[in-house]
């Protein structure tokens, strides 16, 4: 049997951030009356274990949390199951089983829960349906009952997959209601990444309808009706995006993108402000020049980062590509997985949430170098790095690295070189310290939230629902004010 990331992580040049041990807090703030967070403070607990949950190659997971603040987790396995851990009974359920094509990284690769879950219990997959030849989807499921209805399936997109490797898999919606999803180049070459016509390789972005379709939002990459490109790839150029986060104040896109072997610095951190080419199979890193990097043959003329070109008898898109973009932060190859953003504000008053000194913080780690590092986000969405965190809570070959809802941090924790062991689980690290100022709530929020106003046109006076950052007046009869 190959191992689950035999060429996606497993790589031999484990340098750099090994060697480090920075103290619990590295670039923590200070907060008024309060004592700077100390090791002792903080605490990693499991939820799910191998042997009460059987656990069978966990990958990716969300939440959902209820009134009383515990949180459930929905989570998928390679191998086709959609899986729900109840909080209230402790107690791990199989909703379904998708009958996928399991290869290398193949399978049932990544899930988000639609934000309108609690009334619509619509669910998206990323997945490789059990077909010859082998395709990659993303689909809309439904819950019947608590179950996976599978005839509930809404096919969003779907495209040919190849080699069993660089299949993606991180999802997540913005405040907007926006879905974003990582797909991996599939090992495609030229046709992919580097193509403005094709989906793999990229980072999407598009808007759900409740028909099972979708919308493009403004500000893609490419206006819908461009010639030859997609109009729903916002980042394009990419090898394995795996894991993706979205900061809830600014909605800036954080993802990781694992590197190719060989080539030194080029594991990825990235913050997206806005939508770009990152530069792969021709830059990686800091714009590192690769030739036939990563096993893919490339054509010539790619030496400047500024012109990149794709001049192969492969591609269906545009020849004259964006400008390749370098990473937000580079280090030497491992297998980077990014983590959430922290906004003290932006999480409900909870017992386990993280402390008000790792606001504005982002998380980051190392399914090779079994690490949590923090990086510090610039105003202009640069960042640098501030260090390791948490000390001895070490996780385990993580292939997910989530802020839950309460706070918390939780870490799928896939534990083997060879698949499941018995050191696979869900594990959550929680603050027990005393600092828990209440919460003030974020002035950016507001305009995603209706609210009662009324203003003054001429002689009368208008009320109505405001939405919106323009603040736009919908009257109370449901009709727009102009």
């Amino acid at each position: 049997m190959k191992p689950l990331y035999d060429s996606f992580c497993l790589k031999t040049k484990i340098l750099s951030l090994a060697a480090l041990a920075l103290p619990l807090a590295a670039g923590a703030a200070p907060y008024p009356g309060c004592a700077d967070p100390v090791e002792s403070e903080f605490r990693m607990t499991t939820v799910v274990t191998r042997q009460a949950g059987s656990l069978a190659e966990p990958l990716k997971m969300d939440f959902d949390r209820a009134a009383d603040g515990k949180v459930d987790i929905y989570f998928v396995e390679k191998g086709g199951n959609l899986r729900r851990y109840d909080a209230a009974t402790q107690a791990v359920a199989t909703l379904g089983k998708l009958d996928v094509h399991v290869q290398d990284e193949y399978g049932l690769m990544g899930i988000v829960l639609d934000p309108a879950f609690k009334a619509n219990h619509n669910l998206f997959l990323l997945y490789m349906p059990n077909l010859n030849p082998i395709e990659m989807r993303i689909s809309r499921f439904t819950l019947a009952g608590g179950l996976l209805d599978r005839n509930s399936e809404k096919i969003l997109m779907k495209f040919p997959a190849a080699t069993g490797w660089h299949g993606g898999g991180g999802m997540a919606f913005d405040a907007s209601g926006n879905l974003w999803v990582g797909v991996g180049d599939t090992r495609a070459g030229e046709v992919a990444a580097p193509n403005t016509n094709d989906l793999r390789g990229k980072i999407l972005r598009v808007h759900p309808t409740p028909d099972g379709a979708y919308t493009i939002p403004e500000g893609n990459l490419f206006a819908p009706g461009t010639a030859k490109t997609r109009p729903e790839i916002y980042i394009m150029g990419t090898r394995e995006p795996y894991t993706l986060a979205i900061d809830p104040k600014t909605q800036w896109m954080a993802w990781g993108d694992v590197g190719p072997d060989g080539w030194g610095v080029t594991e990825e951190y990235d913050l997206a402000t806005k939508p770009y080419n990152a530069g792969f199979p021709y830059f990686a890193g800091n714009n590192k020049l690769l030739t036939n990097g990563d096993g893919i043959h490339t054509t010539p003329g790619n030496e400047n980062p500024a012109k990149p070109t794709n001049t192969s008898s492969a591609n269906t898109g545009i020849t004259d590509l964006p400008p390749a973009q370098p990473a937000t932060y580079a280090y030497n190859q491992a297998c980077g997985m990014t983590g959430p953003i922290y906004r003290y504000d932006y999480i409900p008053n909870s017992p386990v949430k993280m402390p008000p000194q790792f606001d504005g913080l982002w998380f980051v780690g190392d399914f090779n170098l079994n690490l949590l590092d923090t990086l510090g986000i610039n105003a202009d969405g640069s960042a640098k790095r501030l260090g390791r965190i948490f000390g001895n809570l070490k996780p385990n070959r993580i292939t997910d690295f989530k802020l839950g809802p309460d706070g918390a941090i939780y870490l799928m924790n896939y534990a083997g070189n060879y698949g499941t062991t018995d050191a696979t689980a869900i594990v959550r690290i929680e603050y027990t310290g005393t600092c828990r100022p209440e919460v003030k709530p974020p002035v950016s929020l507001a305009p995603r939230m209706p609210r009662l106003t009324a203003r003054a046109r001429g002689t009368r006076l208008e009320v109505g629902w405001a939405y919106g950052a323009e603040g736009r007046l919908w009257g109370l009869d449901g009709r727009r004010s102009r």
